[in-house]
């Protein structure tokens, strides 16, 4: 059973495997606040996937896993889109 607590809309792009999750502000948390448990949740069904929100800011960002001192963690990158995307990689 999922532990996400928090609202969003769901867009899904097939071609390159990302989630875009719109944020409703309806849930017992945010995205943002809510990030591990998102995560967890989509990583588990499809591990490549990626997966990029708009907060109640009106702010596109990446949910990514990182390195920190004291293991791995949630992070957030900015989401400027696929063609920034694709120059950046």
């Amino acid at each position: 059973m999922s532990k996400v607590q928090s609202d969003f809309n769901i867009e899904y792009d097939e071609k390159h495997r990302i989630i875009f999750l719109t944020d409703t502000g309806k849930g017992k948390k945010t995205v943002t606040n809510d990030a591990d448990e998102v995560y967890a949740y989509y990583k588990g069904i499809d591990p490549i996937l990626r997966i990029v929100y708009k907060g109640t800011d009106d702010v596109w960002m990446e949910i990514v896993e990182r390195e920190t001192w004291m293991g791995k963690g949630i992070g957030f990158k900015p989401w400027h889109g696929l063609t920034w995307d694709g120059l950046t990689q």
